[in-house]
């Protein structure tokens, strides 16, 4: 009985890669100085390259041209392959090779934290894989300048929290959860890095971000909670006039109203920290700009103030007195939390 015969596996028709790592032209390296060695990509796609810079910049390259044998174009072409095949695509070999390369245009190398090259990951990848250290080192450097920069630098905490879990940087990924904490939840993600991610790995930011939150505005509720600041026997002006034998009390202002309601002076504080804890806390934590957020009443709130003569008197010094507290306690919280982060991604 007649069997079919195996379909056999169409073959690529090689092409050659875009400058500058094509054969020909002004833009490419080889104008200046022909190539010698041509590597394949698994979409097939021929890089002309030259053997120097590939030794120069990857010990892998240099222990593979080190030894001359017949047929040797061959058999280094062997040593990126696997079971007969190319093992990386064009567009990871490219732009490992124009991080290699000394660049001929501004566009050949692009590292920014809000700009990243979606194949990033396995760029590094395929670095450390064939040992071209220089630029491993120059993508750690640049992974430890992200994980440096201040929170709201970072548009998309999320992609970056993916990035620094994938290669092992945990500062990086820190630096991320810390960032997302101060930004709404996404309904959706989607970033190149996600399909390489677990959902428990993922998990792990939305966990994270969550808990710093609540833990903070506990923190400044135990901070807005105190009468009597230290052993200057201080109590808020806020407070003091909303006492029994003090009765005092504002205007009390939304953006809106024709009838504006009076309130005991202590109402609209209570409405300042739950503004803070809405956003206007300006997570994460940060010595200056938290003191700043606390200190920086809303309009409404400001008009409010105004009304009362009291409050009028004694509210900008003791508002400051109070983000000088608030920050004290913040501080601690925010510390405690960095470690529980730590032991996380650890």
């Amino acid at each position: 009985m007649p069997t079919d015969a195996p379909e056999s596996t169409p073959t690529l028709t090689p092409k050659d890669a875009p400058a500058p790592f094509a054969p020909t032209g002004t833009d490419s390296f080889a104008h200046t100085r022909p190539s010698d060695f041509i590597l394949r990509s698994s979409d097939g796609v021929d890089f002309h390259v030259h053997k120097d810079s590939l030794k120069f910049a990857s010990d892998v390259f240099q222990d593979m041209f080190a030894v001359v044998a017949p047929n040797s174009a061959e058999n280094d072409a062997e040593q990126l392959m696997r079971d007969g095949k190319p093992v990386l695509p064009q567009r990871v070999i490219y732009k490992l090779l124009c991080f290699a390369y000394p660049a001929r245009s501004a566009g050949q190398v692009k590292v920014d934290v809000n700009d990243i090259d979606p194949d990033l990951v396995d760029v590094f990848r395929a670095a450390h894989k064939y040992q071209f250290v220089v630029l491993e080192e120059m993508l750690k450097n640049t992974m430890n300048e992200f994980a440096g920069l201040p929170s709201r630098a970072i548009a998309d905490p999320y992609r970056i929290f993916a990035i620094g879990k994938l290669l092992g940087h945990r500062e990086l990924a820190k630096a991320a959860i810390l960032a997302a904490t101060g930004r709404e939840r996404p309904k959706m993600l989607n970033f190149p890095e996600l399909r390489l991610l677990s959902w428990s790995e993922g998990e792990q930011i939305h966990q994270l971000t969550a808990e710093y939150k609540h833990k903070m505005h506990a923190a400044l509720d135990a901070a807005a909670n105190v009468s009597h600041l230290g052993t200057t026997e201080l109590v808020w002006a806020w407070r003091q006039h909303s006492e029994p034998l003090k009765p005092s009390t504002c205007t009390f202002v939304e953006p809106g109203p024709s009838n504006p309601l009076s309130i005991p002076c202590a109402e609209w504080f209570l409405k300042h920290i739950e503004q803070l804890k809405a956003g206007a806390l300006g997570l994460p934590y940060s010595q200056i700009t938290t003191k700043e957020c606390i200190q920086a009443l809303s309009p409404s709130l400001r008009t409010t103030i105004a009304s009362c003569f009291e409050c009028a008197r004694f509210t900008e010094r003791e508002i400051q007195l109070f983000a000088d507290h608030a920050c004290a306690v913040l501080s601690k919280a925010h510390a405690s939390l960095e470690s529980e982060i730590d032991a996380v991604l650890s």
